[in-house]
């Protein structure tokens, strides 16, 4: 996706947040869960002042819905995301894009081979924490990922997953809110964690 085609993903967003409040929002076929709950504090020392006003929360849920959007539909096409749209361009988010592509040359082989693409997904996002320091215009948000899909070569049958734990940092670059950095443990992550060659040892393995 374009920077431009999120921005007005964002827009777009932004204004449908305003008419129906921040309950669940249901957005190209999977729903999105918003809870009201979000968590307000002062950091401590010289940070800054942590708040939470409704457009900001609506602009930094917007990109993160996208965000898991291209997750999911990477997964029904096969196609390796590319996810810099999404991310400031820093050394860390770097790491982080090169650590997702490491994990879906993992991903696809395992789907390609095992009929793991998804024939149909619904997912929710449950956001339990968005703190943004205004001082810095950096933010944390914690959410917890679920899903019920159908693989392509087990169908009808219905797989579910819950509460997969993500910790997202983002920063505001002056216009849009980017992804500096999601961490979260998958199955996957766990065995490549170490680089290349385990990587590679687990290609092998899987063919």
């Amino acid at each position: 996706m374009s920077n431009e085609g999120l921005r007005r993903y964002q827009l777009s967003r932004r204004e449908m947040l305003r008419t129906v409040g921040l309950g669940s929002v249901a957005v190209a076929g999977a729903s999105f869960a918003a809870p009201l709950a979000i968590s307000a504090k002062l950091l401590e020392g010289a940070s800054g002042t942590l708040t939470t006003g409704i457009d900001e929360q609506a602009e930094i849920k917007a990109v993160i819905d996208q965000y898991f959007k291209s997750r999911y539909e990477g997964q029904r096409l096969l196609v390796q995301q590319d996810f810099n749209c999404f991310t400031d361009g820093s050394p860390r988010a770097k790491q982080f894009v090169q650590k997702e592509r490491d994990k879906r040359e993992v991903e696809l082989l395992q789907a390609e081979l095992f009929g793991l693409n998804y024939q149909t997904y619904n997912y929710t996002l449950d956001f339990s924490r968005v703190e943004v320091d205004q001082e810095v215009k950096r933010a944390s948000v914690t959410v917890l990922d679920g899903h019920d899909v159908v693989f392509a070569g087990h169908a009808p049958i219905v797989s579910k997953q819950r509460n997969v734990a993500h910790a997202i940092e983002l920063r505001h670059d002056g216009a849009d809110w980017r992804i500096v950095e999601d961490d979260y443990v998958d199955d996957i992550r766990r065995m490549i964690d170490g680089g290349g060659a385990r990587r590679r040892r687990s290609i092998a393995y899987i063919r």
